[in-house]
């Protein structure tokens, strides 16, 4: 089902609708231990160290955080350099989605993203 692309597994058809995330998905078909990316609501360590490894040496990016999403499973935060302008921010968020669209880890360990630019003082 994984190499085909299914990303939704039915197990009980008759019993009640669980999400199953997709990183546990791919864990269950691959054999690989899962662990959520959320335990007790905080971010694991481990995928903090992930984003910020992935993000590293961006222009303008001076922190990434990472918290409970709102409408995604994490939000990444990122911390910008004050003053930065249109095309220049175009031009990061950009980098930021593919870095994280395309690194490994991110996907093995996250079912979804959002992002959020935040102030230095949070």
């Amino acid at each position: 089902a994984l190499q085909e692309g299914w990303e939704l597994l039915v197990l009980d058809p008759a019993g009640a609708a669980v999400l199953v995330p997709r990183p546990a998905v791919v864990a269950l078909a691959t054999g690989r231990p899962w662990v959520p990316a959320l335990v007790a609501g905080e971010v694991r360590v481990e995928v903090v160290r992930v984003l910020r490894d992935v993000l590293d040496g961006l222009p303008y990016l001076l922190d990434v955080r990472a918290r409970a999403g709102d409408r995604a499973e994490v939000a990444v935060e990122l911390v910008l350099q004050d003053g930065l302008g249109r095309a220049a921010l175009d031009g990061l968020l950009t980098a930021v989605g593919s870095r994280l669209a395309s690194a490994e880890p991110v996907v093995m360990a996250v079912d979804s993203l959002e992002l959020r630019v935040v102030g230095r003082s949070r």
